[in-house]
């Protein structure tokens, strides 16, 4: 039998308070189908709210433990601060 894979894919166009990006959910999307056809089960976001993003990394983490592999994949702005990453 095939070992589980996992992956979270979000793509954010979106912002309230950033230039709204033309790419993020089409990028997100393509990266869904690409990770489909290698046989991942693929959970995507489309502009997500914190809630709907927090819940989706919670599922991947949950779906993770025992897979063969997982990957999250992240369209969107993002920016560095005092040497931590953070998703807009």
């Amino acid at each position: 039998a095939a070992e589980r894979r996992v992956a979270l894919v979000v793509g954010v166009e979106d912002y309230r308070f950033a230039p709204k990006l033309a790419n993020a959910g089409n990028d997100a999307r393509a990266m869904g189908d690409v990770l489909r056809e290698l046989g991942f089960d693929v959970e995507t976001l489309i502009d997500p709210d914190r809630r709907q993003l927090e819940g989706g990394v919670r599922r991947l983490g949950q779906n993770a433990v025992g897979a063969e592999a997982s990957v999250f994949f992240y369209a969107g702005h993002a920016l560095e601060l005092g040497g931590r990453n953070w998703l807009l």
